[in-house]
């Protein structure tokens, strides 16, 4: 794919030669005519330098054929985004006259666009969906569930209504990007309660004897083959007296 800085002046200068003539200003109305707004200056004279610079040219009558067929899908694209323009300005226009324009659009994620998809997929008829079930159903957006015997299977729904389906995965994406308000935190970040209980300095000695008790009395977790008498346990010294 083209960069659009390359596009932009292709559409401007189709040929080698056309594009060589092109001065700083030239460059720089074009590029912020295709929507650059840093480095402009930077950008136009390294565009300017680039097509000024020694390279292998083709004949001329070659070159010719070649801009006319670089510059013949520019302008049916600029056309196209004309048109586009028009059509959604006209659609925006018509779709707030309709009742249910502001209940759809209150929808995250939904707004001229979309919301005119989805509300031209669905219908306006308020009786027509017996429930929100069928609803989801109608838009594929449901899973299938699959049962035999103690086998279980959830999978998607692929009888729907495609174009609707399209454009509420679009709905869901754009709802999902949408930025919110961090909520309130339940974390408490107050100073934290110092504890109550000491610890006894003087009952080291004896839990650590306890421990120690407790670990050599205990039978043998080792795995030993049969036949294989276990060793007698040593016998425990006594703790030493504190003075």
């Amino acid at each position: 794919m083209a960069h659009p800085d390359a596009t932009v002046v292709l559409r401007r200068a189709p040929t080698p030669g056309v594009a060589a003539k092109l001065s700083i200003s030239a460059l720089s109305a074009a590029l912020r005519q295709g929507g650059r707004q840093r480095n402009i200056a930077a950008r136009a004279a390294e565009i300017q330098a680039a097509l000024r610079a020694a390279q292998m040219r083709a004949p001329s009558g070659v070159e010719a054929a070649y801009g006319a067929q670089v510059a013949s899908p520019g302008a049916v694209i600029a056309e196209m985004t004309r048109q586009i323009a028009a059509l959604e300005a006209e659609l925006a226009q018509d779709f707030e006259l309709h009742p249910d324009a502001e209940i759809v659009r209150s929808l995250p994620g939904l707004g001229t666009i979309l919301g005119a998809r989805v509300l031209g997929e669905f219908g306006d008829d308020a009786n027509r969906y017996a429930d929100g079930k069928v609803r989801r159903n109608y838009a594929g957006t449901s899973p299938v569930t699959r049962a035999s015997g103690k086998k279980r299977a959830v999978l998607a729904r692929y009888v729907r209504n495609r174009h609707l389906a399209d454009a509420c995965y679009q709905w869901a994406f754009c709802a999902l990007t949408r930025r919110r308000a961090p909520g309130r935190s339940t974390t408490s970040t107050g100073p934290r309660a110092k504890p109550t209980t000491r610890p006894c300095g003087s009952c080291r000695t004896v839990s650590s004897a306890s421990s120690t008790a407790a670990s050599a009395t205990g039978p043998s977790t080792t795995n030993r083959k049969p036949g294989d008498i276990a060793a007698p346990p040593r016998p425990l010294r006594p703790a030493p007296r504190q003075a």
